[in-house]
């Protein structure tokens, strides 16, 4: 089934194909789960154009970004891809913020570049300039009007990340995602926008809420994250406290 795991994640275009169908049925139950618990999500946020940028996790077919698109129909644009960074990331985010003057922009959006590489010796993208990326796409967003949904880095699950990418020459650690968190808490409160932790991924058995690489979301977790989302999306438009 790996054919599968990649599909989810748009690494091919054929892979993907095959599982369509499948793909879309299984969203589209998700979607009527998520409407019994949320009758108000479409008309609060029916019709509303939402920018969604990130990386796999929110690029993922079986993921919670598609799950609300259908929930509350959402005119969704999806700017996430699979591996991005904040440096591969943003121009195309700013130029699609531009162009399609969207009303919410949801960013999660930081977990390869806090990644280390061996071969780098380093982050992929030091915290610093992170930052500097994060402050463009939030001001951009600002400035056309856009609320801004500002989501931490997800956590990772250290000892399957460990198995599955040292041999690879990836290293990471939930204190490293931490570090790169507290600066995105600083960005958000320089800018006076709220920073939604992950308070769904808590418990005692994490792995969970991962794939056995221990870094994308299982279909457990994006489920969760859905629901989070719709909640998180309607306060923001009813103006309420997040």
């Amino acid at each position: 089934m790996a054919d599968r795991f990649y599909a989810r994640f748009n690494l091919s275009r054929e892979d993907f194909l095959v599982y369509k169908d499948e793909f879309d049925a299984f969203q589209n139950e998700r979607a009527e789960m998520l409407k019994k618990e949320f009758p108000d999500a479409e008309k609060t946020l029916g019709n509303k154009k939402v920018l969604f940028i990130g990386d796999s996790i929110s690029s993922d077919n079986l993921g919670y970004r598609i799950s609300v698109s259908l929930a509350a129909k959402l005119q969704a644009i999806n700017g996430s891809r699979s591996s991005s960074t904040s440096a591969t990331l943003t121009n195309s985010s700013l130029e699609l913020i531009e162009g399609m003057r969207p009303e919410i922009v949801s960013i999660m959006l930081g977990t390869n570049d806090s990644i280390s590489i061996k071969s780098l010796g380093a982050n992929t993208v030091a915290i610093e300039e992170y930052a500097s990326n994060m402050r463009k796409i939030i001001a951009k967003s600002k400035e056309v009007g856009a609320k801004v949904l500002l989501f931490e880095i997800p956590l990772v699950e250290e000892k399957l990340f460990t198995a599955y990418f040292t041999e690879r020459g990836k290293f990471q650690s939930n204190e490293c995602v931490r570090a790169y968190n507290r600066r995105l808490s600083e960005i958000a409160a320089e800018e006076n926008i709220a920073l939604l932790n992950h308070e769904w991924l808590k418990g005692d058995e994490l792995s969970q809420f991962f794939e056995p690489d221990g870094v994308h979301l299982s279909i457990y977790a994006h489920k969760l994250f859905a629901k989070a989302w719709l909640l998180k999306a309607n306060k923001l438009i009813k103006g309420a406290n997040i």
